[in-house]
């Protein structure tokens, strides 16, 4: 072995010697910081509930507590023992506090417009919706309904949620295609029906559209 390869050789020993302390030490920094780095990430930007809702901070606080903070509020969301959520609204201003009714099962959705949406119950296919208003002064229910989880709802440009309620195949007014109808019912599914509705967020008006889907039901 030459002279000049000798020194080659001992210049990357040193080399990964140094690389291997180093990560030794990142390692060992992960693990001195203890749950900080697993338990309190953080997030600007965080995209949460139905399309087209408004951006939102990402805060956990513990595995079971975690923030998303909007322009004016905050929400705080526990997780529950029976995999439901415990949802309370905060006002930044005043820090003033609202909790949402959770008789039933409730989860967090999301929020746009002065307006956050709650999920309720188990249903596997047709699911409860609650529209609540949060201002200064109160935290109000002003829409309650039943979608289809099929198409989930979506909050469009113009300040309207777009949903599709269901409906009895009777009030279906046009006949719509359904090509999965005959593989849902060799499989023992129901096939349910769907109208779309829009409950505008500005005015609180609601609107009944001749747009119809299906849907496999349990």
């Amino acid at each position: 072995m030459t002279k000049q390869t000798l020194v080659y050789f001992t210049v990357l020993l040193t080399a990964i010697t140094v690389s291997n302390c180093k990560n030794k030490a990142t390692e060992n920094q992960s693990k001195s910081s203890g749950d900080a780095a697993v338990m309190l990430p953080e997030k600007t930007d965080s995209l949460m509930g139905f399309e087209g809702c408004s951006r939102a901070g990402f805060k956990m606080l513990s595995p079971q507590v975690h923030e998303f903070k909007y322009q004016d509020y905050t929400f705080r969301i526990t997780n529950k023992e029976d995999g439901a959520e415990s949802i309370e609204a905060v006002l930044d201003s005043t820090g003033r506090r609202f909790k949402v009714p959770d008789v039933e099962p409730t989860y967090f959705r999301g929020a746009a417009r002065g307006h956050f949406f709650v999920d309720v119950g188990t249903a596997p296919d047709v699911r409860e919706m609650i529209v609540y208003s949060l201002t200064r002064e109160s935290l109000s229910q002003v829409y309650r309904t039943q979608y289809l989880l099929e198409e989930p709802p979506f909050v469009a440009e113009s300040g309207s949620l777009w949903f599709y309620v269901p409906v009895p195949e009777s009030e279906v007014a046009k006949e719509i295609n359904c090509p999965d109808k005959a593989d849902w019912l060799k499989k023992d599914l129901k096939v349910g029906y769907g109208q779309r509705y829009l409950y505008n967020m500005v005015n609180r008006g609601l609107t009944r559209k001749s747009e119809f889907i299906c849907a496999p039901l349990q």
